[in-house]
């Protein structure tokens, strides 16, 4: 076994000494799989890590691989870059290093205006790891294809409201509206709270019924109620008839498979 190992590494020094930038033949090191995850998700971009295992068949470890990358995204070229890894592979056995990716939606949307109305998008990540061998460093391709999501808040139409219980000090007001969950993925939304818009008007406190979690495209029926003060400015905007612009804004924090969203 020693015999091996010391037959390897002179291989490996020889390939290097001859100035070879591809590494030997015979029993390279390789890239087993790549796999991609979601590490964070809020409304100004995502997290991505990918995952990059990699059989390393030198008797030697691979000290700090770098990543040689580009991303495209929806058929074109987003960015390029080059970043190193934290971690070193292991001699003769399979390890795991990781390329951490930020997306900006604010970079996607100004890149690729379809996007602005989308619920998620396609990439490819392609390039190489960058693999330092006896001062050396030798490339091993790699790829993979698949969607990631564009977070959006909870879209609401069909908004109404009426007031009862009509009294010379307190008024109550009743909203309803059809709340839509947009994403490409179930929601939890038990924890938000919601305050009403009239033109430059807020009402928030209100007391919300509706569903716990909404599926992937699903709608639901939303209900608000609060008592506001006779002379305050929802009251009156109420009364005048002027409550045509309404709109619904979601505050507290959303529920996702990638983590809790906060409401700024």
């Amino acid at each position: 076994m020693r015999l091996r190992s010391s037959c390897l590494i002179l291989a490996v020094l020889l390939a290097t000494v001859a100035g070879c930038a591809s590494l030997p033949l015979g029993n390279a090191p390789e890239v087993q799989s790549v796999s991609p995850r979601i590490t964070g998700i809020d409304f100004e971009g995502l997290n991505l890590a990918f995952d990059v295992d990699v059989n390393n068949t030198y008797p030697i470890p691979i000290k700090t691989p770098r990543f040689r990358y580009g991303l495209d995204v929806e058929g074109s070229r987003f960015f390029e870059s080059e970043t190193a890894s934290q971690f070193d592979l292991p001699a003769g056995k399979v390890g795991t290093v990781t390329l951490p990716v930020r997306l900006s939606y604010v970079d996607l949307f100004s890149t690729y205006t379809r996007l602005a109305s989308a619920s998620e998008a396609n990439y490819t990540l392609n390039g190489a790891l960058l693999l330092p061998v006896l001062g050396r460093s030798f490339e091993l391709p790699l790829a993979h294809s698949g969607t990631f999501p564009v977070l959006r808040p909870p879209a609401f139409s069909d908004v109404s409201i009426d007031f009862a219980d009509v009294s010379l000090l307190k008024t109550r007001i009743n909203v309803n509206a059809v709340m839509k969950n947009p994403n490409a993925f179930a929601i939890g939304i038990e924890n938000l709270g919601y305050v009403l818009k009239l033109g430059t008007v807020e009402l928030g406190g209100l007391t919300a019924t509706t569903a716990k979690s909404l599926e992937a495209g699903q709608s639901a029926s939303l209900s608000l109620s609060g008592r506001v003060s006779a002379a305050s400015a929802v009251s009156n905007l109420l009364k005048g008839g002027k409550a045509g612009g309404a709109a619904i804004v979601p505050t507290g924090f959303l529920q996702t498979p990638y983590g809790p969203v906060n409401f700024q």
